[in-house]
């Protein structure tokens, strides 16, 4: 440990010498850079030439200040840090600490401090973005003059692997050679840190099948406190691949680029794993640390805070070999290099693509993490690319599509990760290309309709379906119109089903922008006559006076009477809507259009729904069918309106066919200009709706909401018919009056109805009461009923919805009491009202004051 002391206190008494070496180390590695590539060293280094601005860099990064980029002349951030701090002033201390150990009295156990060294300044060396000043600085330091120390060997080792990063004119012949100079020991030969650097320093041995095979095999057994220096080190090796990627040329190149890449996309899906079961670890420990916490369950819960993955992907992601030549060539913005237009070619392609599988592995953690700006350059350079190449599609100056372009399929794969604007702002861009740039050419032999969309229609395609909602939509109205009018006119050429829902769903959303979408979009629905389409066309004819005349046009057409009789069940909903668009509003079109419409559809219609309303099979499955019918009852022919209010009336009393009267009212609505055959068809409707009434009152009790609901409905219209004819068969009332009392009686719809009957129908004047069932029995019916006494007598505590119920009761008693005074007569009535006034309620009073006031 005695080195280890004296590196540091060396370094404390006296900082600025070795702070000083570092900087002059950085400094001339600048130097050398800007030499070796012909460019001015102030354009791609930092110049730091002297060791005050580097401490007063250091006291900046302590105590912060506003001023240093206008001191320092740029802006410091992480990178601009490790660029000019690439490694501690304790490296040259260490070393210079080394070398006197070595040439002192105690050479001899310097071969231990030598082995620690080499490995943590290996380890240090694959940290490194760029180890130029690194290797420059041990360099320096490997000059130990004859005799050899016995570590010799060593030290030999180290520098033959790290002199591989430092150029030729730069490489200096080192003092130490030994015969049989290997590698430097490192990790054990079977740790992934090991393989990988034997094999990268044996030539070609990283093309090799079996040690690729042995390096993933390797890989997933890493642990997770070395993840972030094996990706540090996979990323040295990549970048120098590419810096040297023209001596390695066009078979090694490529190859070992896909390598590296692929391994640092299986470390990102390794350390996802591991911070997975780190995650679940916590939690485990966490629920058990209620009960005791031992000392493994703390080092459990310690690793909740481990920013591992974190980390491995900072710096694997901003890593600028990844960021500056991804989709470079795409961008027309390439690094500074010395390659031929070929091979550039060929490393942007082979980058690119490796990069890519590493994106879409990373982005559903950053996504979960909220780390998605680690992916914003990424998502940059793929917007921008797939915008410029669009540009050149539409100005005509890029030959026909490929098959597969890089951008288009980096923006397949990682567009659910990206903003809203750069979404729409692509998506817009696809749009407006022509037709035929999405298509690919007609198949010469095989004439067919159908079309095949290439790599931009299949881009747009996606792009629209799978998009987040939320992100492809915006508030800016102006972006919607232009959206749906450009998929609007694309979607006859792209002819995709998923297409068709998106547009019916933004205009479900956007009603109003209906009208932006051409006409040729309404005979493509028709033509294409799915679900999606024929909901857009029924949207646009509801929303849109233009498509409302394109489509009377259409009906106009030869076939097309045939067409809507094959397709009926379909084409219901659009004529639905149809038939109710042509009446509201005010659509200037041409009047002999519209009228010439309903011959049309009448002919094409009337006889089919006719026949499935009047089926013994039982009803359509679809009300559409009677509300289609009902729409074209005004307009139907005397003889064809005869023969359904002949068979219309028995489907009217059967329960499972209440929607048959929407055609009954329509009926009734042509019937309004002829007072007599009005009140004739009222009397059968009155009698239908009666007997209906009494089927489903004998069904039992109503044991679902949707039959209490249809009773309601028809107890309405049975008051409103009565009202109007103010008589009714008396066979059929004596029948309703029995069957509700007996299977309704604490049913307040019910009870309601039959108040309102008896006030219009038992009037002195009505010349029919007398053919009626007698007050009398209808007050003996309702008082001897055995839920009269249980409902009257029923206390408030008890009541809830039930208090209707009495409500109505007690009203119907008292309306037959002051129409027939002679029920109190009876001698069990005074019992019956004693026994009611024991109750003692407001309602009772109400009551019992009436009956009083009858004489009782």
């Amino acid at each position: 440990m005695g080195i280890y002391y004296h590196v540091l206190l060396t370094l404390v008494a006296n900082p600025y010498s070795y702070t000083d070496k570092a900087s002059d180390f950085v400094q001339e590695a600048s130097t050398l850079q800007a030499t070796g590539t012909k460019q001015d060293a102030d354009d791609v280094s930092i110049p730091v030439s002297h060791i005050d601005d580097v401490l007063d860099m250091v006291d900046v990064l302590v105590e912060g200040s506003e001023g240093l980029d206008e001191e320092i002349g740029f802006l410091l951030n992480d990178d601009m840090i490790l660029l000019t701090f690439p490694f501690s002033a304790v490296v040259p201390a260490a070393l210079e600490a080394r070398n006197k150990l070595l040439l002192g009295t105690e050479s001899e156990t310097g071969e231990s401090v030598v082995a620690y060294l080499t490995a943590v300044l290996t380890d240090l060396l694959h940290t490194q973005r760029d180890p130029l000043a690194l290797c420059l600085l041990l360099q320096a330091y490997d000059t130990l003059e004859p005799p050899a120390p016995p570590c010799c060997h060593q030290l030999s080792r180290f520098r033959g692997y790290y002199s591989r990063w430092i150029p030729e004119p730069a490489r200096e012949a080192s003092p130490l050679q030994t015969p049989g100079s290997l590698a430097p020991q490192g990790p054990p030969a079977s740790s992934f840190a090991a393989l990988l650097q034997t094999a990268y320093e044996s030539e070609g041995a990283l093309l090799d099948g079996q040690v690729q095979a042995r390096l993933r095999a390797a890989l997933p057994h890493v642990p997770m406190h070395q993840l972030l220096r094996s990706a540090t080190h996979l990323l040295l090796y990549l970048r120098s691949t590419v810096q040297s990627f023209g001596q390695l040329g066009r078979s090694a190149g490529p190859a070992l680029l896909q390598l590296l890449l692929d391994l640092l996309r299986r470390l990102v899906v390794h350390c996802v794993q591991l911070d997975a079961q780190n995650q679940q670890k916590c939690e485990a420990a966490q629920a058990e640390s209620d009960l005791f916490l031992d000392m493994e369950s703390m080092a459990s819960l310690e690793l909740a805070n481990d920013k591992t993955l974190e980390e491995v992907l900072v710096a694997i992601l901003r890593h600028p070999t990844l960021e500056g030549w991804y989709l470079a060539l795409e961008q027309q913005a390439l690094p500074p290099h010395t390659l031929s237009p070929v091979l550039v070619k060929l490393l942007a392609a082979h980058l690119s693509a490796g990069v890519l599988q590493l994106l879409m592995a990373s982005a559903p953690v950053l996504q979960s993490t909220g780390q998605r700006g680690l992916l914003a350059k990424y998502l940059e350079a793929i917007t921008q690319s797939v915008l410029k190449e669009l540009q050149n599609r539409r100005t005509g100056s890029a030959a026909s599509p490929p098959k597969t372009l890089p951008q288009l399929e980096a923006l397949q794969g990682l567009h659910p990760y990206m903003e809203g604007a750069q979404l729409r702002e692509v998506t817009l861009a696809l749009l407006s290309l022509p037709e035929a740039q999405l298509v690919t050419q007609w198949p010469t032999k095989s004439p067919g309709k159908e079309r095949h969309l290439n790599a931009f229609g299949k881009a747009l395609v996606q792009l629209l379906i799978s998009s987040p909602q939320d992100q492809l939509q915006s508030s800016e109205l102006l972006w919607a119109s232009e959206f749906v009018k450009s998929l609007g006119a694309l979607l006859p050429t792209l002819a995709v089903d998923e297409l068709d829902a998106v547009l019916l769903h933004t205009l479900q959303r956007e009603p109003a922008l209906a009208p932006v979408v051409g006409v040729d979009l309404l005979d493509y629905c028709l033509a294409r006559q799915t679900q999606a389409a024929l909901g857009i066309a029924a949207l646009l004819l509801q929303l849109s006076c233009t498509h409302l005349l394109r489509f009377e046009l259409w009906c106009g057409q030869p076939g097309t009477g045939l067409c809507l009789q094959e397709r009926l069940d379909d084409l219901l909903p659009l004529l639905h809507a149809y038939l109710q668009a042509r009446t509201q509003g005010h659509c200037a079109r041409p009047v002999g259009v519209s009228s010439a419409v309903i011959p049309v559809l009448r002919k094409a219609l009337w006889k089919r729904l006719q026949t499935r309303l009047l089926s013994t099979d039982g009803p359509p499955a679809s009300g559409l069918h009677q509300e289609v019918l009902a729409q074209l009852v005004p307009f139907a022919k005397a003889k064809d309106l005869a023969v359904l209010m002949d068979h219309l009336p028995s489907l009217l009393q059967t329960p499972g066919r209440r929607e048959s009267w929407s055609v009954a009212d329509s009926v009734s609505a042509v019937l309004e200009g002829s007072a007599g055959e009005l009140r004739t068809w009222r009397r059968t409707l009155l009698e239908s709706c009666v007997k209906w009434l009494i089927v489903s009152f004998h069904g039992g009790q109503q044991d679902h909401d949707s039959t209490r609901d249809q009773e309601r409905q028809m107890l309405l219209r049975f008051s409103e018919l009565l009202n109007s004819l103010n008589e009714v068969d008396p066979g059929d009332w004596q029948k309703f009056v029995k069957t509700g009392l007996k299977f309704r009686y604490q049913d307040h719809a019910f009870l309601k109805a039959l108040h309102a009957a008896i006030q219009c129908l038992y009037l002195p004047e009505n010349s029919m009461c007398t053919k009626l069932i007698q007050l009398p029995v209808v007050h003996m019916m309702l008082t001897q009923h055995s839920l009269f006494l249980p409902t009257l007598l029923k206390s408030e505590e008890e009541e809830n919805l039930d208090n209707q119920v009495k409500e109505a009761l007690v009203d119907l008693m008292s309306v037959v009491v002051k129409m027939c005074p002679s029920v109190c007569e009876s001698s069990h009535f005074a019992v019956l009202l004693g026994a009611y006034g024991a109750t003692l309620s407001v309602l009772g009073k109400g009551v019992g004051a009436g009956w009083y006031g009858q004489g009782v």
